[in-house]
């Protein structure tokens, strides 16, 4: 009798663990240089709506050490705000919560990681100041951000790289993830998929930016279909992804805590694919002409008048001449469904500093987590 309980505990146990997904709250460090109403603070994080943090950007010096890129963000040394502590933290309230640092980024990525993966000893020597780094400031992994492999070489190379730092990684119990690009020709010049899997937790689907006023039209940020087989999609990136062998449950896909913000050309015309002049109006906390957070949208959404594409449930917004492409609770939920369909491994939110912070809503994470929880 007591061995058919402890058979059915175990049981139980196995079916809960196969199915929990990974909700990765990606954090961007400069958030903290924000104004008031736009300024992020660490602490305010619940980690219990998240399964690992991620601490974004940490970069590589000129002999393959890792640096932060801003010590007075990240250290507390000097008086500084000591932003790597805080982040670890989390980790006390939420023991099961895997505090991550992003490593590479924009700025710090392309040349750097194509010169380290061609050489085998350079190799090695990043991966050992990786775990050194790591153990120091106490974070339990990276999620590599390498933007983008460019050449065949890169190609062959990145899965190289992931070899080494997982062979570095695996007795300190450390997490390795990457985020990968959305585009078809990304995915085929860039990625060696079945290789990749050999050394990664998970592949971080950048899911965002398919469309933005560069294409002079308005469109759909992060949309999870289009119409006509069109290949800028999320549906469309996880298929090639799937198709080129990767096991779905170490597919994460990327939401955005952002959307695009577009100047209309006629106010009259505003609907999908209505002719653009350029980039919106930037936002009073990001600073950035053609983007908008979430956070930013949340406290002036009812000057706007917001629209929904029933293909994709997601939302859009027009104001004056002003356009933005976002997404919200609903065509979260949309795709949290589609995750659950395909069996993939979850959802990361880029970024959490980007959701709507008032009274630590937290609407986007929080309709991430709803929206996974459906699948257990």
């Amino acid at each position: 009798m007591k061995a058919s309980i402890l058979l059915a505990i175990c049981m139980a146990a196995a079916l809960a663990t196969a199915g929990e997904s990974a909700v990765i709250c990606q954090m961007a460090s400069w958030s903290v240089y924000r104004p008031d109403g736009g300024t992020f603070q660490i602490p305010s994080i619940d980690p219990s709506l998240c399964t690992h943090g991620v601490y974004v950007f940490a970069g590589l010096d000129s002999s393959d050490q890792v640096e932060s890129l801003d010590p007075w963000a990240d250290l507390e040394a000097g008086g500084g705000l000591g932003g790597y502590a805080k982040f670890v933290a989390l980790k006390a309230i939420n023991p099961s919560f895997k505090p991550l640092l992003g490593l590479g980024g924009w700025a710090n990525s392309a040349v750097h990681f194509s010169a380290i993966a061609g050489n085998a000893t350079r190799r090695s020597n990043l991966a050992s100041n990786v775990v050194a780094y790591l153990k120091k400031y106490q974070f339990e992994g990276i999620e590599i951000d390498w933007l983008y492999p460019l050449t065949s070489n890169d190609k062959t190379n990145f899965p190289l790289l992931l070899s080494e730092l997982r062979k570095a990684f695996d007795p300190e119990g450390f997490e390795l993830i990457a985020t990968v690009g959305s585009l078809a020709e990304t995915i085929e010049r860039s990625y060696d998929i079945v290789e990749m899997e050999k050394s990664l937790d998970y592949f971080v689907l950048l899911g965002y930016d398919y469309d933005g006023p560069w294409n002079l039209r308005t469109g759909h940020n992060a949309p999870l279909y289009l119409p006509e087989a069109n290949p800028l999609c999320v549906n469309a990136s996880v298929t090639l992804f799937l198709d080129g062998g990767l096991t779905p449950g170490k597919l994460v896909i990327g939401i955005p805590g952002y959307g695009h913000t577009f100047t209309l050309v006629s106010e009259a015309d505003n609907g999908i694919g209505a002719d653009v002049i350029g980039v919106g109006d930037a936002g009073p906390w990001t600073y950035e002409a053609g983007i908008l957070s979430y956070n930013e949208f949340a406290v002036a959404s009812s000057e706007w008048t917001i629209q929904r594409d029933s293909l994709n449930q997601a939302p859009y917004a027009y104001k004056g001449n002003q356009w933005f492409s976002y997404d919200d609770e609903t065509s979260i939920a949309f795709k949290t469904e589609y995750i659950a369909s395909k069996q993939l491994g979850g959802a990361a939110l880029w970024t959490i500093d980007e959701d709507e912070l008032a009274g630590n809503a937290f609407t986007l994470l929080k309709a991430i987590n709803a929206g996974l929880a459906k699948r257990k």
